[in-house]
């Protein structure tokens, strides 16, 4: 009995120095995870609902700038340049979250970490100021030097973190060339070399109705929508790679070849007009400089990257120089240099013919001899511009429609000269169109001819 009792006593002795071994242990390993959090706690800069951020101050050497929300980020009171709101943006969500990875205790942080003349960022959200001094990178540029408002602590944040607050004025300026949404823009040019009627590649409007019209070179109502909207959003996308002057007059225009631009290119809104100058080159010559008119920035373009320079005047127009479905069509009448094709056509019934001679519904190669013989004229497209000629001689191929509605339209080509390789003049109801067809276009239109002609018995 005597050694059970020992025996007990011996159990219970082990068992309240394993209950104060895991006590301590505990107390210790949470102490450990307390510190640890405190010590997190020290580093983290600033915590702050980013979304209900309502004004940006950034003051620097560069400038002072407050940027405001209303509607979206935007300048206060000022109009000196269009706004990078995605740099604000990244600025903003950084500093709600903000956490170094080091803090340094010195009396040196003026002089030695570049805090004598720092960025300052203040932010403004639910009513409260949190105001960040950027300093230097450190010498490996692994970190940046950063400090809080009335806190004597330097703090050491990464770069790829804290590189969002390495801000000049050049940052805050947008990349975008034409910073405009879709639905505003309502007019466009450009031009290829300065700003001559001669050299516009094509000037296009917005009808009231919405659709679009080519208004230069030539007048002309019959664009893809579709095309354009493409072409809208493709310009609103193109960005510069950096800026390298501001201010530029016109007398330092020579400089960087605006004097004797590639291009020029203006779009506009109801409520603005952005016009951009295309000059020289850069020694690389993958890239060129670009002048936003407006303000007087200087920019560097990759030139692949710039899309609105790859358009030609037939990206914004129907190519076609006159194109109608055969059921709208009662008959054609088309001119040749030596034969004469009267089409009649009944297209719901499928009856063709073509000099008074029916052509065989049954035949399916005639049939396919009647329609290509009319794609052949109907579906010719225009090849190049000669805006300034003035079309004076003999139509070598005329083609007058007659619709079911009765209206008439006649298409004529003239040649450009007396060498079939220069081309024909194309001409549309008596109105010369500026542009002109290749000599394919008549070879094809005289040769499928000469094909239908071995079905007319």
């Amino acid at each position: 009995m005597k050694r059970i009792k020992i025996a007990i006593i011996a159990m219970a002795a082990v068992l309240i120095a394993a209950l104060g071994i895991y006590f301590a242990a505990t107390l210790y390993n949470n102490n450990k995870i307390r510190k640890a959090e405190e010590e997190a706690e020290k580093l983290v800069m600033f915590s702050f609902n980013a979304d209900e951020t309502d004004s940006l101050e950034i003051n620097g050497e560069f400038g002072d700038y407050r940027i405001i929300y209303n509607n979206g980020w935007v300048l206060e009171d000022s109009d000196e340049f269009e706004l990078n709101t995605s740099a604000v943006a990244a600025m903003i969500v950084t500093m709600s979250d903000l956490k170094a990875e080091k803090i340094l205790e010195s009396d040196e942080a003026s002089e030695k970490f570049g805090f004598d003349d720092p960025i300052r960022i203040t932010i403004s959200s639910e009513g409260n100021e949190h105001t960040l001094l950027v300093g230097n990178n450190t010498a490996t540029h692994e970190y940046i030097y950063m400090m809080k408002e009335n806190d004597s602590n330097v703090y050491l944040v990464p770069r790829t973190t804290g590189m969002v607050f390495l801000m000049d004025k050049f940052s805050l300026m947008s990349t975008y060339i034409a910073d405009f949404t879709s639905s505003e823009v309502n007019a466009f040019c450009l031009w290829s070399g300065d700003e001559k009627d001669e050299n516009i590649i094509f000037r296009m409007s917005a009808k009231d109705d919405g659709s679009w019209q080519m208004t230069a070179p030539y007048e002309d109502d019959s664009v893809y929508n579709t095309d354009i909207d493409t072409f809208i959003n493709d310009v609103i996308r193109d960005q510069v790679s950096y800026f390298v002057d501001e201010n530029l007059q016109e007398s330092d225009y020579s400089k960087y070849g605006f004097d004797n631009p590639v291009n020029v290119f203006e779009i506009s809104s109801d409520d603005k007009q952005v016009k951009v100058v295309f000059g020289n080159d850069t020694e690389n010559g993958s890239s060129m400089y670009a002048l936003i008119a407006n303000t007087g920035q200087v920019a560097v373009v990759e030139k692949e990257n710039i899309s609105l320079l790859r358009y030609s005047t037939f990206d914004m127009i129907n190519p076609e120089i006159y194109s109608e479905s055969i059921s709208n069509v009662t008959s054609v009448e088309v001119t040749m240099p030596e034969n004469k094709a009267s089409l009649e056509i009944e297209a719901s019934n499928k009856k063709y013919k073509c000099n008074n001679t029916e052509i065989d519904s049954a035949d399916e190669k005639a049939v396919s001899a009647f329609t290509d013989f009319y794609n052949s004229f109907n579906d010719a497209y225009l090849s190049s511009t000669e805006k300034n000629a003035e079309p004076d001689g003999k139509a070598v191929v005329t083609i007058e429609y007659t619709l079911i509605n009765n209206i008439v339209s006649i298409i004529e080509y003239v040649p450009v000269s007396q060498n079939a390789e220069d081309g024909y003049y194309a001409i549309k109801n008596d109105k010369y169109t500026g542009y002109t067809v290749s000599k394919d276009v008549i070879e094809n239109i005289i040769s499928s001819y000469e094909k239908l002609e071995g079905y007319l018995k």
